[in-house]
């Protein structure tokens, strides 16, 4: 297995050729002695080493032409999407096998790039990096040079993005089972293809945080991962953060201090890190009692969006997941109560019910990923779901979401009918759940929204006032609207004028210091 650093040898969207010396086993390759027998000649005429006198002597074998319906006379490949219109995924995966065995018999990653581009068919394309690596795991070292380096031009080209590139790997981390009984190396080339996508840019250093540990353990996994974290230039930082955060829910878990918990997080920094915080989160909780797990969900939906973005804490579940095999070694109910934390942050809107969806598509059956993923859809879809998730783990010491957010709309109700913000005030200290008053900022512009002018200038008062007070924290004021702003798509559908209501909203909200200038 070749180290990390066979990369500095060429460019990020280049093809791999032969390994230097005509040999595999050098440092800085991906090739293993007797690799060089088996090895494809691979030119691209974008390489600043490329000439072409030399790809005169080039020559490609095509065999059992017969049999590709799709080539043309001069055996180039031609997607069937791009005369059929959209393709399922069966028809996808088919398209996908004939273009990568083409690229790998031919090296023609331009045209590999471009048949990929015209099937158009984004929403496959993590199984496109699925099948590139699978269909190059079995095959000589150059061949898998030749794939990653097929990812990286699609990246650069802005036809895979690093979350379809990552999505991808997630698939193959979940059958890597069954892909060591046909390449006992899987482990090892699969980290591989892990560290030429952080080298080559197609992902971020931040992605290191998100390799499964249990990978890490097979083979040389440790080895090839310390190649990665010199890349990444960052393994010291996580470590340090994971020692400080797990300290910091540990407190947590004692007091119930949402806020500390927020200044800690603003004040670490690290915003990359922050899906190991959301993980880190339940996984604690999955060793305690109901009381810390009603907590944990309670912390989740306070710190979303500020200072913890959707995306990070969709990754945070992904976390969890991947961890999934020695969660269960500690506690071997850890399927079902990831399922029920799961479910309880879709009802809680801090997780898409598409993430649910996505997961059902890619996971691999028979795993305890697949099972979590069947448990959250039932729990989904029983009656009442949205009220009996809510107190899922019963009374807890904290009250359910659902029950905060029907007293926040029965209060604004009130305050939008009779202008009484002394009444407000007394509700708000009443409540004592400051984890959740940018559940209050978003209802209110959003009720206002479907009513005049004057109760949005109403909302704008009643902010400040609560602002002035130190009621109601600017960070929250600020979740509070930009979850108004995520779920603006949804508003437009009964309130046309939602867009310019909201931007009139922010523009008072600035001028009344209700909202920082730089908003």
């Amino acid at each position: 297995m070749a180290s990390f650093e066979r990369l500095d040898r060429h460019s990020g969207a280049g093809i791999r050729g032969d390994p230097k010396k005509g040999g595999g086993g050098g440092k800085g390759t991906w090739g293993r002695p007797g690799d060089e027998l088996r090895a494809v000649s691979i030119a691209d005429d974008h390489d600043p080493n490329y000439d072409s006198e030399q790809e005169e002597n080039v020559k490609f074998e095509v065999k059992n032409v017969e049999h590709l319906s799709n080539r043309d006379r001069s055996g180039s490949y031609t997607p069937k999407a791009a005369t059929t219109g959209q393709l399922d995924l069966d028809g996808f995966k088919n398209e996908i096998k004939c273009i990568m065995e083409d690229y790998l018999l031919s090296g023609d990653i331009t045209e590999a790039a471009k048949s990929i581009k015209d099937l158009n068919a984004p929403h496959f394309h993590d199984v496109l990096v699925k099948r590139a690596v699978t269909l190059s795991l079995d095959r000589a070292a150059p061949q898998q040079e030749a794939a990653s380096a097929l990812i990286t031009l699609l990246f650069t080209s802005k036809i895979l993005t690093a979350e379809q590139i990552w999505a991808g790997f997630k698939i193959l981390f979940a059958g890597l089972d069954d892909l060591s009984l046909d390449v006992p190396d899987a482990p090892d080339l699969l980290l591989q293809f892990v560290a030429c996508a952080i080298k080559d840019g197609c992902l971020s250093p931040a992605f290191v945080a998100r390799i499964p540990e249990p990978l890490l353990e097979r083979g040389r996994g440790k080895l090839i991962f310390q190649d990665i974290c010199k890349v990444a230039q960052e393994p010291e930082a996580l470590s340090a953060y994971k020692k400080k955060i797990q300290g910091s829910l540990a407190e947590y878990f004692v007091s119930g201090d949402i806020e500390d918990i927020r200044t800690q997080l603003q004040e670490l920094g690290h915003a990359e890190f922050h899906p190991e915080f959301v993980k880190k989160a339940v996984q604690l909780a999955l060793e305690r009692r109901d009381k810390e797990r009603e907590l944990a969900s309670i912390l989740l939906s306070s710190i979303y969006s500020n200072p913890v973005s959707a995306e990070s804490m969709s990754h945070g579940f992904d976390r969890l997941l991947d961890s999934i095999e020695d969660l269960s070694l500690d506690v071997p109910d850890a399927p079902r109560l990831v399922a029920q934390f799961l479910a309880r942050a879709v009802v809680d809107e801090i997780i898409p019910p598409a993430y649910v969806t996505n997961h059902a598509r890619t996971t691999v059956e028979g795993t305890k990923v697949a099972s979590i993923i069947s448990q959250t859809q039932g729990l989904l879809n029983m009656s009442h779901a949205t009220i009996r998730l809510a107190k899922i783990w019963g009374p807890g010491d904290g009250r359910p979401v659902d029950e905060v957010k029907r007293e926040v709309e029965a209060a604004l109700q009130e305050y939008l009918s009779s202008n009484d913000v002394e009444e407000l005030v007394r509700w708000i200290q009443e409540l004592n759940s400051p984890y959740f008053h940018h559940e209050v900022v978003k209802k209110a512009v959003t009720m206002s929204m479907e009513k005049q002018e004057k109760d949005r200038q109403a909302v704008t008062q009643m902010l400040r006032t609560l602002v002035d007070r130190q009621l109601i924290s600017p960070g929250q004021v600020t979740a509070g609207f930009d979850r108004v702003k995520d779920s603006m798509n949804d508003l437009k559908l009964d309130i046309p004028a939602a867009d310019d209501m909201f931007s009139s909203f922010v523009a008072r909200a600035k001028e009344q210091h209700v909202l920082p200038a730089a908003y």
